[in-house]
């Protein structure tokens, strides 16, 4: 019996070793053989069992309340996924798409499911979403608080519920690698809430055991890394990887999913991360989601005793550093690029624009006066992380007054200026990480184009993503450059945008910085980009951005130069609830409430002002009407068009 047990486990080793030489031959394929039985078999190795995160820390009961009512809504049967609350009292169908209705067939091995399909309505993020049970926090935290048995109860028939309907990479909930990560990942944290319980209740212990090492060994062989360069996706691997290694690391293979996964994490922090602070793809919302996850993966890494590199400490300490200066004079942050509200586990519910909930660990974690001033105030995000101890840590440090200054990140193409209650954020960033890389990230076709807030309130925004793969048409229109605040030229977008690639677009656009000037009197930007230059008669637009700082003013210098006739159309989306007024050639807000601005242009030649019914998204598939200016004229090239931006009297 021993040697026959001693020749499985060689067996399962030599699998391992052939998978591990695979991946490292040919970086970015996605490994399995006859669907999956190999790596069943791998999954099924027996004697493997959780270990799970040590939790004994006293939780303060400021939080109690919103966890419980959370908790019992969920086991009432209503859940909140992507901005949408959903009703599930009779169960939850794991392969539907509650918002359009759409169901994929059940049990089909992964690879056989069309993931994206744009002939339907359908939206493969809302299953995946709901599989990734973030809820099942609320539920371990309730739990923690009360010790009321209902709330273990419902958890453990939500687990055994997925494994059943989900089974080990047969369903349309395993077609994403990231997503298996994120799911391991709150599994992870949820059953460390309950796991006093669990271990009282072996049948499921095992269950549940069983199904995170089939999720380890998932992520470790689909890896969702590129030939060229790897994006949050394959980051979200790298932290399912180690949060599944710490899991099993009395376990070989746990080890080396472990040692690999930390391996690569530091190596994607020196790729995806750029020296001034910012995610290369250019995105506030996925830069969220990515500090969280280098956030949350080193602090898990520190306390198991490894050593965290200096370099990988300075640039998280960066990254942190740029939510801490993108975030608006209101507390939320600017919709660049796309949105999707993605989270790794969002232990509160803050509004999926409030970033400042990870400023308050990361003043804990690098002892930041400032980090801790712009925070929202210590919230148990920075327990769950760093423990009990770190309320204690954050009360020590210095209470200071902050005042944010103007700040350039120019690796990314990102330029803020600010004084007090003024705020305008500059997006000139390209597609790319580097200018001569052609493979896209989650910009918009938006260069030049900018978000402005102004004494009490959002005046001028970016609209935002809206929706992916459900509406391609909506999709293929928010990401376009008329949805901007920007020049657009002959109705063209800076770059060719295809309704049938959701995630990528032609490399027509190279933005150049020309000019960025912070001295005691104003703030200058200069800028230009190259998306105009494939028209028949080639067009560049240059933009100038100066700020007054005296009289809090601003003033914006379009300049369009080239030869022949063209079509100039300037856009100023308003946000939401922004009532404008043309009249006399002055666009004037009308706010009942607070302050109000006034856009004010010149030009050599006649100018146009239309206003028109517009969009704005502020979380992903939700939109508000909203309030559009275009500024048109039709003339010959060089032209010049001035628009100052001040107070209203």
């Amino acid at each position: 019996m021993m040697r026959f047990i001693r020749r499985q486990e060689s067996y399962y080793d030599f699998m391992e070793l052939a998978v591990r030489q695979l991946l490292v031959l040919y970086p970015g394929k996605i490994i399995d053989f006859n669907q999956g039985r190999i790596v069943k078999l791998l999954a099924a190795k027996r004697g493997v069992c959780c270990q799970f995160l040590e939790f004994d820390q006293v939780l303060p009961d400021v939080y109690k309340q919103v966890y419980v009512e959370r908790a019992n809504q969920i086991c009432a049967g209503r859940i909140q996924v992507l901005n949408n609350e959903i009703e599930v009292s009779d169960g939850i169908d794991w392969d539907k798409d509650y918002l359009s209705g759409f169901v994929w067939p059940k049990g089909k091995y992964f690879r056989k499911y069309v993931q994206v399909d744009l002939t339907n309505d359908a939206d493969v993020k809302i299953p995946r979403e709901i599989s990734r049970f973030h809820f099942a926090l609320a539920l371990g935290l309730a739990y923690r608080y009360t010790d009321a048995e209902n709330y273990y109860l419902h958890f453990r028939r939500l687990i055994l519920s997925w494994i059943k309907e989900n089974p080990f990479m047969h369903s349309i909930n395993w077609g994403c690698t990231q997503d298996v990560a994120i799911r391991a990942v709150n599994w992870v944290w949820a059953a460390s809430l309950f796991q006093e319980r669990i271990k009282k209740d072996i049948s499921f212990y095992h269950a549940l055991s069983k199904s995170l090492y089939e999720h380890g060994v998932y992520v470790y062989l689909h890896p969702e890394k590129g030939r060229f360069n790897n994006h949050n996706h394959y980051l979200g691997d790298l932290v399912g990887q180690i949060y599944l290694g710490l899991v099993f690391k009395h376990d070989k293979f746990g080890r080396e999913w472990l040692s690999w996964g930390i391996k690569e994490l530091f190596r994607e922090m020196r790729y995806q991360v750029l020296p001034t602070g910012p995610s290369y793809e250019r995105s506030t919302n996925y830069h969220r989601l990515v500090t969280e996850m280098f956030l949350s993966a080193i602090i898990q890494i520190e306390k198991a005793g490894f050593e965290i590199p200096l370099d990988i400490r300075h640039r998280l300490d960066k990254m942190l550093e740029f939510i801490m200066y993108y975030t608006k004079p209101d507390g939320k942050a600017p919709v660049i690029g796309d949105q999707d509200d993605a989270r790794i586990h969002p232990f509160s519910f803050e509004h999926n624009l409030e970033h400042r909930s990870l400023l308050c660990t990361a003043a804990v974690l690098f002892n930041r006066a400032d980090f801790k001033a712009a925070s929202l105030g210590f919230n148990l995000d920075a327990m769950m992380l760093l423990g009990e101890s770190a309320k204690q840590k954050y009360d020590k440090i210095p209470d200071i007054a902050l005042e944010l200054h103007s700040r350039s990140f120019p690796d990314a193409g990102f330029y803020i200026i600010r004084q007090k209650n003024d705020y305008m954020f500059i997006n000139n960033s390209g597609k790319s990480k580097n200018a001569e890389l052609g493979s896209g990230t989650h910009t918009h076709s938006d260069l030049l184009s900018f978000e402005l807030y102004m004494d009490d309130k959002s005046f001028i925004v970016d609209p935002g993503s809206y929706i992916y793969s459900a509406d391609p048409d909506a999709r293929m229109l928010f990401r376009s450059t008329p949805m901007h605040n920007t020049v657009v030229v002959d109705g063209q977008n800076q770059n060719e945008l295809k309704r049938d690639v959701l995630w990528n677009f032609e490399r027509n656009a190279i933005p150049k910085t020309a000019l960025w000037i912070e001295d005691e009197d104003k703030t200058v930007f200069e800028g230009e980009h190259s998306g105009y230059q494939r028209l028949k008669e080639p067009v560049t637009h240059k933009r100038r951005i100066e700020y007054d700082k005296k009289k809090r003013d601003w003033l914006i210098v379009d300049s369009l130069e080239g030869t022949g006739k063209h079509q100039i159309d300037v856009y100023f989306h308003f946000d939401a609830d922004i009532p404008i007024v043309y009249e006399a050639g002055i666009l004037r807000t009308t706010c009942e409430q607070g302050a109000n601005i006034e856009l004010s242009f010149s030009s050599s030649v006649k100018l146009e002002g239309t206003i028109m019914d517009g969009w704005v998204s502020k979380a992903y598939s939700k939109r508000e009407k909203a309030k559009v200016f275009k500024l048109s004229c039709e003339t010959n090239c060089p032209l010049q068009i001035q628009t100052k931006i001040q107070r209203s009297l």
